[in-house]
């Protein structure tokens, strides 16, 4: 190591009566090649989860019949007056909804006309709509209150729901790899004409395979191997604010690497995480239900292969990590107690500020962030669709 610093961003507060449990100071190292690495031993700015925390705000779900009611809800986005973009399907369209959850207007329809698409991603930049519809090979344009700009031809892609928008106004669109033994996708970095600028090929995991159950289908004379990961099991999850900069990490180790895309490491990110042992009985559960909900094409081929000892006797040390709106991501972790699930939240720069508790909704990867708010699409008890606005409350700290 050439060089260590010390950062300490916890907040004393004098004349408490009751026991404060100590904040810990994050040590930042500078590796050679100048790559740095933040050593986490704990939360340094507020303790336990008396700190920030996700407050539902409000639920949009417009009565059935309705000009907003929604239907089958599919990528969202939303601009930065908080306003909320919602692909529909079937027919597809995209429903706009003000800040206080009101409907405000539809823009485009279900076709292959000016303005027109099928089920599609969606992306902002600034005040531009990006629509990148993969059964037309089209990106459409509008502006956000629903004028059409353009519609010009595209990559043909790969729906991965959200269309990130870089800096310079590209749109990242996945597709299929022009280079099969590079990678088998790849981002084309498309401007608002159309025209690719880059092609930046995605980074991909070769590495242990132990965490899968793999199986094979016949259809006549041909066969497909499918790859399903067995519940509970160490795997590598990632995400990103664009399909340049990515965080990754394995869930069998509490750390992460920020990755430019190329290849490229910024930042190395470790942390602390209790290690819990799976009771039995919820062996049993997950093992059960991964088999009774598998899809019925694969069920039988699946039931040959998984084996209840096939699930770990201890859980994940975290399961999923997303970005916020302001570059804070937040990591999902089981609660110690078992009851329930906590986001540990780390700064930008990947300093742990805290933990906060996890709704009971499905949040990471599921939802859209801005830097105050996540939007996430669910359905109610009758399995109607609904959105649920939380707001990142920062009034513990």
């Amino acid at each position: 190591m050439m060089r260590a610093r010390y950062v300490t961003c916890a907040l004393l507060v004098a004349a408490c009566s009751a026991p404060v449990t100590p904040l810990a100071t994050a040590r930042i190292d500078t590796l050679p090649g100048g790559v740095i690495q933040i050593h986490n031993s704990g939360p340094t700015l507020w303790a336990d989860t008396s700190g920030w925390r996700l407050v539902q705000e409000r639920v949009i779900a417009p009565t059935e019949g309705t000009p907003g009611a929604l239907t089958n809800i599919g990528p969202m986005a939303v601009d930065s007056r908080d306003n909320l973009y919602v692909m529909q399907r079937d027919p597809a369209t995209i429903k706009v909804y003000g800040v206080d959850g009101t409907w405000l207007r539809d823009i485009g329809r279900q076709g292959n006309g000016p303005g027109e698409f099928r089920f599609s991603m969606l992306g902002i930049y600034h005040d531009t709509l990006f629509v990148q519809d993969q059964e037309n090979n089209r990106l459409s344009l509008f502006t956000t209150d629903g004028q059409l700009i353009r519609s010009v031809p595209s990559q043909c892609c790969i729906n991965m729901g959200k269309l990130f928008i870089n800096d310079s106004g590209l749109a990242a669109i996945p597709g299929l790899s022009p280079d099969p033994a590079k990678s088998s996708m790849a981002w084309y970095l498309t401007d608002a004409h159309g025209a690719v600028h880059d092609t930046v090929f995605e980074l991909e995991n070769h590495g242990d395979r132990s965490g899968i159950w793999e199986i094979e289908l016949k259809r006549g004379k041909l066969g497909m191997n499918i790859a399903i990961p067995i519940p509970a099991a160490a795997a590598l999850h990632d995400a990103g604010t664009s399909a340049i900069t990515r965080i990754s990490g394995n869930t069998s180790r509490y750390s992460f690497a920020v990755r430019q895309i190329r290849g490229d490491t910024l930042r190395l990110i470790e942390a602390t995480a209790p290690t819990l042992v799976m009771d039995e009985a919820d062996g049993d559960s997950i093992f059960a239900e991964s088999v009774t909900n598998a899809s019925p094409v694969f069920r039988d081929a699946l039931v040959k292969v998984a084996r209840r000892g096939d699930i770990p006797k201890m859980w994940p040390l975290w399961s999923e990590v997303d970005i916020d709106g302001a570059g804070r991501f937040w990591v999902q972790r089981r609660n110690p107690s078992g009851h329930g699930d906590l986001f540990d939240v780390f700064a930008a720069d990947g300093i742990l500020l805290g933990t906060a508790p996890a709704p009971a909704v499905q949040i990471l990867h599921e939802g859209v962030w801005t830097a105050d708010r996540v939007f996430v699409a669910t359905v109610d008890a009758e399995g109607l669709p609904r959105i649920i606005v939380f707001r990142i409350d920062h009034r513990g700290k």
